[in-house]
């Protein structure tokens, strides 16, 4: 049989007739974008014309890639003392694009943001650089 220890007491109401609403609950959490937040142009960036970069064949010099936002590589000469803007006015040259966008290098991806930062400095010697819009 049934073990009367384990018995305990339950109470049914009928509510069948009842409409059930649920409780509401909006939501409080916090979202993030994939690859992160659009994080404002850096200032020695914005407004940057679009020029073509010419390497000093005489000076220490290394090869980098471009990947251009509509897909296309462009390999290019740089001298190590060519600073990231240059390199961003010769992404802007080489792509047409008209808007600011981002130069993403290294791994993990991060946005260069010293404009004034040489080749050297910033680890580009051979690097890949990917030129993301906004």
């Amino acid at each position: 049989g049934i073990n009367a220890e384990y018995m305990g007491r339950l109470a049914l109401s009928d509510k069948s007739s009842e409409t059930y609403t649920p409780p509401f609950r909006a939501f409080g959490g916090a979202g993030n974008r994939l690859g992160g937040t659009a994080a404002p142009v850096a200032a020695g960036f914005a407004g940057a014309s679009a020029q073509e970069y010419r390497c000093d064949e005489s000076r220490d010099s290394t090869t980098t890639q471009l990947v251009l936002s509509g897909g296309q590589r462009v390999r290019f000469k740089v001298n190590l003392d060519a600073t990231v803007l240059q390199i961003y006015r010769h992404v802007k040259f080489a792509s047409k694009v008209s808007g600011d966008f981002d130069l993403i290098s290294g791994f993990p991806p991060k946005p260069l943001t010293n404009p004034s930062a040489t080749v050297a400095e910033a680890g580009l010697k051979g690097a890949r650089n990917l030129q993301q819009t906004r």
